[in-house]
């Protein structure tokens, strides 16, 4: 097997618009959808014989939900530096995908003085609007369902060419129908295999990193997923990275891997 290296956060080479500059006002056509995930076309009848191509990644999703302030961007992180660790044997390719960036851009784009900058960058300042991104969210979604998730897989770039496995990790899922989004598609082909992961912390942690109860945690954004049933996995992000690093390792890791014959019996237990 080829070394692992270490996943990347960085951006890379978009086929597609990012969908954070992308209205969703335009309907995504169905055609193009992941199309980055697309094979290239069959070599026309007497066609000069080309050099065999090298076989695509699997591409697998993961669904990161959890409740405000749970540390979902930060198990992110963590999962791409445990991916890009040499034992786990296999060359990993780590890509975070958030859906809300699209809303945010449209959200700023369609109200006057909203800093698009700061709700990026700004917690407070996004906790501020976050009623009116989620009227806004819910508005454009009732016209038009899956926009923006559909725009954020769209903008997905190609893994490196030598990647055995491409990992989409979603940090910011938070309704069912998003899951369901995802479950088409894996069903479609167009994913290997989906899995997820519920991220939990509890009330001190998540104080401790600026949560404050609000009316908004009563809104179906945090709850329509508490009675969800089908994780695969559960990770507890109370303590520091160790805990959660133990967790991943022993949880989350072997099912992205779990496909890859050749490489899973490499993945590596604490």
């Amino acid at each position: 097997l080829a070394q692992a290296r270490p996943s990347s956060l960085a951006p890379r080479r978009q086929l597609a618009p990012d969908p954070r500059r992308m209205s969703p006002a335009a309907p995504v056509p169905q055609a193009a959808m992941l199309s980055s995930f697309a094979r290239p076309p069959a070599a026309a009848v007497g066609a000069a014989p080309q050099e065999p191509a090298t076989s695509p990644p699997l591409t697998v999703a993961v669904v990161l939900s959890g409740k405000r302030c749970s540390g979902k961007d930060f198990a992110c992180g963590r999962l791409a530096e445990l991916l890009g660790a040499p034992q786990v044997g296999a060359v990993v390719a780590l890509q975070r995908v958030a859906v809300s960036d699209g809303c945010k851009r449209s959200y700023a784009r369609e109200t006057p003085g909203v800093d698009v900058d700061r709700l990026f960058g700004d917690r407070s300042y996004k906790e501020h609007h976050r009623e009116a991104l989620i009227r806004h969210f819910r508005d454009v979604d009732a016209r038009q369902p899956g926009a923006f998730l559909d725009a954020a897989l769209e903008a997905v770039g190609p893994a490196p060419v030598d990647s055995q496995v491409q990992v989409l990790v979603f940090t910011d899922i938070r309704r069912k129908h998003e899951v369901a989004h995802l479950a088409r598609l894996r069903d479609s082909g167009a994913l290997h295999r989906l899995w997820t992961v519920r991220v939990h912390a509890s009330e001190t942690a998540r104080r401790s990193r600026g949560w404050e109860p609000k009316p908004v945690d009563d809104l179906y954004t945090e709850t329509e997923l508490d009675d969800y049933r089908n994780w695969h996995a559960v990770v507890d992000n109370s303590g520091g990275a160790d805990g959660l690093d133990d967790m991943l390792r022993r949880m989350v890791v072997p099912l992205l891997l779990s496909d890859v014959s050749s490489c899973s019996s490499h993945v590596h237990h604490a």
